[in-house]
């Protein structure tokens, strides 16, 4: 099998068949992402007559921290796929309050936050493929944010910036690889001048 030709159709093939079935399986996967995290007041002044009171306390550094939760898998994430509920964690700060904002119609009536002094839980809820919805949390100052939580065969991930090129990526690697093994063949055996 010395025919160049047939070498690169072969691998083609192979590459792309690979790719099909590699993009082609089941997933199950729940992806987070901060997309704000903003100071409420940005100036102080001694003579500040604008304040930030809670339950009858002042609060002088409030955050709005706007967290996204999407379904980036391909197949629905059901309640009884919940190991554990989600957890989100912002060190030191209080929770002031949290609620639930561009979610789809659907979605609205399932989805149950319940917040601590420092935490908030989100309940286990079905999501459709594609489905998002974000998450607002004010809290008494700048957090440190940390997301928890397990689905069955996955835990709750940080998105990755990028995550659609790197479909992309491969698909245009999958497509060149094998063009240049022939390129390569074809020069080794036929002398293509360089």
């Amino acid at each position: 099998m010395n025919n160049p030709w047939v070498i690169g159709i072969v691998c083609t093939l192979i590459g792309v068949l690979g790719t099909l079935i590699l993009k082609d399986r089941r997933k199950k996967s729940l992806g987070w992402e901060v997309v704000s995290e903003t100071q409420l007041i940005t100036k102080r002044t001694a003579d500040d007559r604008f304040q930030v009171v809670f339950e009858g306390a002042v609060i002088e550094d409030p955050y709005l921290v706007v967290v996204r939760f999407v379904n980036n898998g391909n197949i629905p994430i059901v309640a009884a796929d919940f190991e554990t509920p989600i957890w989100m964690s912002f060190g030191n700060p209080l929770v002031l309050g949290c609620d639930i904002a561009d979610a789809s119609p659907t979605l609205v009536p399932v989805l149950t936050l319940q917040s601590t002094t420092q935490t908030v839980q989100l309940e286990p809820l079905l999501l459709n493929p594609g489905e998002e919805f974000h998450v607002h949390v004010t809290l008494s100052s700048k957090p440190t944010f940390t997301c928890e939580g397990r689905i069955v065969g996955s835990r709750v991930r940080r998105l990755a910036t990028g995550d659609p090129a790197i479909g992309t990526v491969t698909w245009v690697a999958t497509l060149l690889f094998p063009v240049a093994l022939l390129a390569r063949e074809y020069q080794r055996t036929d002398g293509w001048t360089t």
